[in-house]
């Protein structure tokens, strides 16, 4: 199987060759009409590779056999893994007969997330309760991951993560202090810590993986979720960076969803929100194929249009749209639960 990042340098420069054989001849032929013609051709072959791209993804692609590709009967380690995405990602991995290590706050959810997962698999399911807001060191990492040592896991799911709606003006230093925590510095701990073990592991046709929940919002500046957004780009930066540095015997995937319906999320339902179960099943499928995914094709297609049709039109629309994210229905009612819940963890 082509590695996802060897993949996407060919399609790059495949386009980058379409593009310079068009354009060289500009330097021969410069008529105002000959330029915009090229262009436009431009412009078409880019929304042909984006339209090819969105079929491979979602309809020609097939999962790989997971369990095969990374060792059967080995761990998977997931942050925040006791509800929402990451409880869903231990529920297909454990159908896959992968064991598991979830770590979670809340050591209610864990239990009953090990005692669903145990009888509905025969895996075996290790928890760690832990605030990871409270690790200030690689020193509290080693010590919070000192009983898997002798765990053999092949991947790394970074899910932890918490959303901030509070208007900017209202967030504290500890707020954002904790926002932080979850969804950068955890990324970072957690990939930096777990890579050269799983690098290590790796020999023959064994491979190991590192999946870290993104989000849609990372793409372009969302009011309302100014903190949330700028958090998660800098998740998405960091893997795209991350991937231009490890091993090739590394799989390494960025899942940018849209609006999945979770408790995150006050449970929202309309056309554009999916469950955590398609949510999972298809990043699962994009694993070892692709480097990013946005999930479902919708999303996709609308942040191709966020931020190409409607910036282009014009900047003024493109804010106003934006702004619309915050006055539906929909919406106002997940901020209002988002914004509950986080005055009452993150209060002062």
């Amino acid at each position: 199987m082509t590695d996802s990042v060897s993949l996407t340098q060919k399609e790059l420069m495949l386009n980058a060759g379409i593009a310079l054989g068009i354009l060289i001849p500009l330097f021969f032929c410069c008529s105002f009409w000959t330029v915009v013609f090229y262009i436009g051709a431009i412009r078409l072959i880019g929304n042909i590779s984006f339209l090819y791209r969105t079929v491979k993804e979602y309809y020609l692609t097939k999962q790989l056999d997971l369990s095969q590709r990374y060792g059967e009967g080995t761990y998977a380690l997931i942050t925040g893994g006791a509800n929402g995405i990451g409880l869903e990602y231990a529920n297909q991995l454990a159908k896959m007969n992968f064991n598991l290590v979830i770590i979670d706050l809340n050591q209610e959810a864990l239990d009953k997330a090990k005692e669903d997962i145990t009888k509905a698999s025969p895996i075996k399911v290790s928890t760690i309760q832990a605030d990871i807001t409270r690790l200030r060191s690689i020193a509290d990492y080693n010590d919070l991951l000192k009983p898997l040592r002798s765990f053999d896991i092949s991947v790394l799911i970074n899910n932890v993560g918490a959303a901030s709606t509070l208007p900017f003006n209202e967030a504290t230093p500890s707020f954002v202090s904790t926002i932080m925590d979850l969804n950068i510095v955890s990324v970072v701990a957690f990939t930096s810590l777990f890579y050269e073990r799983l690098l290590a592991r790796t020999n023959g046709d064994k491979r190991s993986a590192i999946i870290t929940v993104s989000s849609s919002s990372s793409y372009y500046p969302v009011p309302n979720f100014f903190l949330y957004s700028a958090t998660k780009g800098f998740a998405s930066y960091f893997m795209s960076t991350f991937m231009k540095e490890k091993s090739p015997k590394i799989d390494a995937l960025t899942a940018c969803p849209g609006f999945v319906s979770t408790s995150m999320t006050g449970y929202r339902k309309d056309s554009i929100t999916i469950g955590p179960d398609l949510c999972v099943k298809n990043s699962l499928r994009s694993l070892g194929n692709f480097s990013t995914t946005e999930v479902t094709y919708k999303v996709r297609i609308m942040i191709s249009g966020i931020m190409q049709g409607i910036w282009y039109i014009d900047s003024c629309l493109f804010n106003k749209f934006l702004e619309s994210l915050g006055t539906s229905d929909a919406n106002k009612k997940a901020f209002e639960v988002m914004s509950k819940r986080e005055r009452q963890l993150f209060k002062d």
